[in-house]
């Protein structure tokens, strides 16, 4: 039918799927984690903080025209302060 797009992306980029935002990004990653009598509390995370503990490790998740990437540490050292952490929004929630 169609054939496979296979797309080589920069050494230390991650694609992690097509996503709304970032904090639908890690809700996606956190519902399989969670009963499903405890899923309200999805609705209720910090997603800010949920994000700062995610980039612990130095790299940054982005979000470009609906599809969220992740660039590791290395790569974000190297790119410097242009890749800064990213503060979502209360809009983000």
């Amino acid at each position: 039918m169609y054939d496979e797009i296979v797309v080589d992306f920069p050494e230390g980029v991650d694609y992690l799927g097509s996503y709304d935002s970032i904090p639908a990004y890690l809700r996606a990653m956190l519902e399989p984690e969670v009963t499903p009598a405890c899923a309200w509390i999805l609705d209720h995370l910090d997603y800010p903080a949920v994000l700062r503990r995610w980039e612990s490790d130095g790299s940054r998740l982005v979000i470009e025209r609906g599809h969220v990437y992740r660039l590791a540490e290395e790569l974000v050292a190297r790119m410097g302060p242009s890749v800064a952490a990213v503060e979502t929004t209360s809009e983000d929630k």
